[in-house]
């Protein structure tokens, strides 16, 4: 099917806009992309995940704990049109709420820390089985356990 012959996109689709082949292929190949050799190499590399160009590369991939909630959340009267858009056209930082966090995230681990709590920084997390999921926590309270 060439793509010049699809004149209509989005929710009014009269036709998809891949051939079930394509789409399973470039499901694939995204999946392919994913992998990662050795999970617990990824976390400590994503650390200081405002300033890791690594994290957001990584993180652009797969679905963040934020969007999942979205996703598992969602009820199936609510259109997801708005929530794919923002899946797949991203923006760095420039939702209010994320401005909000960069900007705060400094005085709520002092917060922890003046109750004599230690925070530790922590990267992306990836489950090995999981990969397309990614949790990427401000800080991590108790002993690392690697599952």
């Amino acid at each position: 099917m060439a793509y010049s012959r699809i004149k209509i996109y989005g929710t009014y689709a009269e036709e998809p806009d891949l051939s079930k082949e394509m789409f399973d292929i470039l499901v694939q190949n995204h999946f392919s992309r994913l992998k990662v050799n050795d999970c617990t190499d990824l976390e400590p590399e994503t650390r200081g995940q405002s300033f890791s160009e690594r994290c957001r590369q990584e993180r652009a991939l797969r679905i963040s704990s934020s969007i999942f909630k979205e996703i598992a959340c969602g009820r199936s009267s609510t259109p997801c049109s708005k929530l794919v858009k923002r899946i797949v056209y991203r923006n760095n930082v420039s939702i209010l709420a994320m401005k909000y966090g960069l900007a705060n995230e400094g005085n709520s681990l002092k917060q922890y820390e003046d109750h004599c709590i230690q925070v530790q920084s922590c990267g992306l997390f990836v489950h090995p089985n999981k990969s397309f999921l990614c949790p990427s926590p401000d800080g991590l309270i108790g002993d690392i356990v690697a599952t």
